[in-house]
């Protein structure tokens, strides 16, 4: 048997999400029935919302709540997503299949493109690119709700990336893309270079590590094709220089990329002496008015709550946007990820359970990738009690002992290149494209690294490739922050493990989460692990 934490941890009580509402039970009811229940001819934002009440009760299925009932409803169509294999004789538009193209030529990327993807050893996209990248580049309205590892973040940068090399736009800023977080907007960077050209005129990344005023020069001197940034930096643009992105009839952005929609579209920035919402930010670019041209809207998000769905639905007007997903569950987790629960105790105080977890992990995984996130003001901490496990754990240091330039952990954090020098090269790496720098992402992705330390916030879209577990270290955070979290191991169908420590005052919150999730919530006992790090190797 192959020796990995999986079959280190499986002696231990876990639990993995099972949805009654996933996209296997309803392609095997759509091909039991035909198809009759979901081809109907109606208009696709109409499709879920006037189904007759007997025909409900007839086809329903006991397995889906009444969450995702609602889910369903507030998701309008959303085309189940299923590769080409799977040919259903059905040529009627309105059911609910989407076949993806796979392979990268098929979903309308350019030679170029599809060569330099083989050069990173990835020759087949996900089920969500392959039908995320072709409606992008039709111009289309695009809500993509996927769980975390499906690959958003990188198709859409391929279709960018496809979209400058392919249809020779110079000299013109055509695409925003809205991100939470610094460390994402870097990541679009490099994917953007490594692909569109190594040049500021093809994108360049507005956040704040980056002065204002060298940002504003910045732009004015080299007007790229990509504009990456976060929401404050951009509002902060549109203020201080509005003739770059434009004014009222004559705004210039043909794209709006919101990348983790709902964490943009409820976050609050501020606007001169005003503090607006996301919402009415993203609204200032996208040309809403009845006398302006709309821009197109691409929103993609693990996690789409009431209030996101609903703005997109306005923004979109319902039957002129495509609506791609694999779950109906609101919150998506991927079902090859296992759960294992431990509560603080006197015996077990959280310093030593971290220990005795990094201990088993060390002792069972051949090439460990850890990712550790609490709150903020607790990952220096954090950071300071790994890194004392080099020399109180044994099984920490034969890690170290096996290669000079190894660290126990380091907080998560990317270079920022102020004056915008040379970054550098991009290679393939464990299913994933990573960045080879100094940064502690690029040390954890080069196996340098044992553990890498970060907030909650700090799990949007973060693309770490190759880890192999997560930790969960201290109180519970919100059910989406858990989600994105979580989500940062079993990418891309991979198998992964999810560790949470939490004090006993949060077991209660906690377990509101998981029953949101509708995740089981199994306690584990902290004398099981330490009996299996007692067993000899």
């Amino acid at each position: 048997m192959r020796r990995c934490g999986v079959c280190c941890l499986k002696y231990l009580r876990g639990s993995k999400v099972a949805y009654g509402g996933s996209v296997a039970s309803l392609l095997e009811n759509y091909l039991q029935s035909g198809g009759e229940a979901h081809a109907a001819n109606l208009p696709a934002s109409q499709k879920y919302f006037y189904i007759q009440k007997e025909k409900q009760n007839q086809h329903h299925d006991p397995q889906i709540s009444q969450k995702h009932q609602m889910v369903q409803l507030r998701l309008g169509c959303a085309q189940m997503l299923t590769s080409t294999s799977g040919n259903i004789a059905n040529h009627n538009e309105a059911h609910p299949l989407f076949y993806s193209q796979t392979a990268p030529r098929e979903a309308g990327l350019c030679v170029s493109l599809v060569l330099a993807l083989k050069k990173l050893k990835i020759r087949k996209l996900t089920e969500l690119q392959g039908a995320l990248i072709p409606m992008l580049l039709k111009g289309k309205h695009i809500i993509a709700h996927a769980e975390t590892g499906t690959g958003k973040s990188f198709g859409i940068a391929l279709a960018c990336a496809n979209r400058i090399v392919r249809q020779n736009i110079n000299y013109r800023l055509h695409t925003v893309i809205f991100v939470p977080t610094e460390e994402l907007a870097l990541q679009y960077d490099k994917w953007l270079r490594h692909f569109g050209g190594s040049t500021s005129q093809v994108v360049q990344v507005a956040i704040e590590k980056i002065p204002l005023e060298t940002q504003l020069a910045k732009i004015h001197n080299i007007q790229p094709h990509v504009l990456v940034g976060t929401p404050q930096r951009i509002a902060d643009i549109i203020r201080l220089s509005p003739t770059i992105l434009g004014e009222k009839l004559r705004r210039k952005v043909d794209c709006v990329i919101l990348d983790e929609a709902d964490l943009i579209l409820s976050s609050e920035v501020k606007l001169g002496r005003h503090v607006i919402s996301g919402i009415n930010l993203v609204d200032r670019l996208f040309r809403s008015r009845p006398e302006e041209v709309p821009a197109q809207l691409v929103a993609a998000s693990a996690t789409i709550d009431g209030r996101t769905a609903q703005a997109l639905n306005t923004w979109m007007r319902n039957d002129k946007a495509v609506r791609l997903t694999t779950s109906f569950v609101e919150h998506t987790i991927p079902q090859t990820i296992s759960f294992y629960f431990y509560a603080e105790s006197s015996r077990y105080p959280l310093p030593k359970c971290l220990e005795l977890i990094i201990r088993l992990i060390c002792r069972h995984e051949p090439k460990p990738r850890i990712l550790v996130f609490t709150t903020d003001d607790a990952v220096e901490e954090v950071s300071r009690l790994l890194n004392t496990l080099g020399t109180t754990a044994a099984e920490v240091r034969r890690w170290l002992q096996e290669s000079p330039d190894r660290t126990v952990a380091a907080p998560l954090q990317l270079r920022v290149d102020v004056n915008g020098g040379r970054r550098g090269p991009i290679v393939a790496g464990d299913r994933d494209v990573c960045v080879r720098d100094d940064s502690s992402v690029a040390r954890l992705v080069g196996g340098r690294l044992l553990a890498g330390v970060g907030g909650h916030a700090l799990s949007r879209g973060l693309h770490v490739g190759g880890i192999t577990h997560v930790v969960l270290y201290g109180p519970c955070p919100p059910a989406a922050a858990f989600v994105h979290c979580a989500g940062r191991t079993g990418r891309m169908g991979a198998a992964g493990d999810v560790v949470v420590l939490h004090p006993p005052t949060a077991a209660r919150a906690l377990q509101a989460v998981c029953s949101a999730l509708e995740l089981p919530f199994t306690p584990g006992r902290m004398e099981d692990v330490e009996q299996l790090l007692m067993l000899p190797t």
